[in-house]
């Protein structure tokens, strides 16, 4: 098993399409796409013989759009896209490696804290339908299930967890 999870985004940088530097588009792109292709090609040099599971982890920014933070959003609609191709090339090979993502929603990290301020941070947690924050253990649950024998026949699939944002 295999759950790459980089995310990275500084902030309050300006990350809208108009003003986002290239140096810091690179440096996002390097850690959130570039750290996610490296360890899906280690996993699946490991796992190719005895089968595996690869779980990346995404975000909402990846569905819908992120105008404020550009180089983040396209990071993480790449690493759902890299998450299918890891997937149909596991299949056509005849790998028995399964490759999913988990999309979470807002959940009160760092870098959630880093980018708002208590106010904004307040605000965020009301316009969720579900009414609060995401915890640490329901994305480690969706994990779990991704990487169980319940998930045997889940492959370039995506679960989003977010408390009702994305709905689609």
């Amino acid at each position: 098993m295999l759950v790459n999870n980089a995310g990275f985004a500084t902030l309050p940088e300006p990350q809208d399409p108009e003003t986002v530097t290239i140096a810091h588009w690179r440096a996002v792109n390097g850690v959130n796409v570039e750290g996610v292709l490296l360890g899906c090609q280690a996993g699946i040099r490991a796992m190719k013989a005895a089968g595996g599971v690869i779980v990346n982890i995404s975000s909402i920014a990846a569905l819908n759009p992120s105008p404020r933070m550009a180089a983040y959003g396209a990071s993480k609609a790449a690493v759902r896209h890299l998450t299918r191709t890891v997937a149909a090339w596991c299949t056509q090979q005849g790998f028995a490696i399964r490759c999913n993502s988990i999309h979470p929603g807002w959940f009160p990290t760092d870098m959630t804290r880093g980018s708002r301020t208590p106010a904004e941070m307040d605000a965020q947690e009301r316009s969720i339908p579900m009414g609060r924050f995401g915890e640490p253990e329901e994305i480690a649950a969706s994990v779990a299930f991704l990487c169980s024998d319940d998930a045997r026949y889940i492959t370039g699939a995506k679960i989003v967890v977010d408390g009702g944002i994305v709905m689609e």
